[in-house]
């Protein structure tokens, strides 16, 4: 029953019902897992580790319980553990592209961009469809600088998913890493028209703008970009070098 609750979106009635069930059987590692499930659901990822822990000690080779233990360290910063779990989900289950996916997007994270890449392809080879795996395949070649494999995932992406605005303002900063300015504000216009609520899509712009030597625009997208998402590191970065820009500007 808790898991009817939950996809109908009572998750305290969820969680009270799966907390029973651990109540009249404790080593129901199904049920450990489900409440696991419902506090990730709540975004309660802390208290969500410790029963998706359980759930693995009953039963290790429960491939779901890894993974979702992997998004609760992800969600803290805590990769390398991410890293770790993810890969004893895939271990378990090779056919999980969103294992796959989500592991690259950790590898990404401490700058292995090569095993990143690696995932991503085969989550790409899993399925092909897969438009984020396209998209962050596109990134981690941008890292590197190699700007034309980063264009033609991020054209295949933008195939795929043409209303996609993520794909749109990553081909913006890849044109913009190649020095084609005004083909990256073109394309971050087309992301921010598609999805003005993404802060993501505003900071790839203001980015954009500062490299341009746009540093009024930058502070302005990326001020943007900090209100809908006031943890966003990037676009705090991007306006400091813009004020730094226009600082050595005056001086000149």
């Amino acid at each position: 029953r808790g898991a009817l609750w939950a996809r109908k979106g009572e998750l305290d009635k969820s969680l009270a019902d799966h907390s029973k069930a651990i109540l009249l059987d404790p080593n129901n590692a199904l049920a450990w897992y489900n409440r696991g499930c419902t506090l990730l659901q709540k975004e309660e990822h802390d208290k969500a580790r410790p029963d998706f822990s359980e759930a693995i000690r009953l039963d290790p080779n429960n491939a779901p319980a890894w993974y979702n233990r992997a998004m609760t360290w992800n969600e803290i910063g805590e990769y390398g553990k991410a890293i770790a779990d993810f890969s004893e989900a895939i271990r378990l289950d090779p056919s999980d592209v969103a294992a796959w996916g989500s592991r690259g997007v950790n590898l990404s994270e401490i700058g292995e961009y090569d095993k990143a890449i690696a995932d991503f392809s085969e989550a790409i080879r899993l399925d092909p469809s897969n438009v984020l795996a396209w998209v962050n395949r596109a990134t981690n070649w941008r890292m590197k600088n190699k700007i034309g494999k980063a264009m033609s995932d991020i054209n295949e992406a933008i195939r795929l998913a043409p209303d996609f605005a993520g794909a749109w303002s990553e081909r913006g900063y890849a044109w913009c890493k190649s020095g084609q300015h005004d083909k990256a504000i073109k394309d971050c216009n087309k992301a921010i028209r598609l999805d003005p609520d993404d802060a993501a899509v505003w900071s790839k712009r203001g980015q954009v703008w500062c490299e341009k030597g746009e540093y009024d625009k930058a502070i302005e997208d990326c001020t943007k970009s900090l209100l809908l998402n006031p943890g966003d590191e990037n676009a705090q970065d991007t306006i400091n070098l813009a004020l730094k820009g226009k600082k050595d500007r005056k001086n000149r």
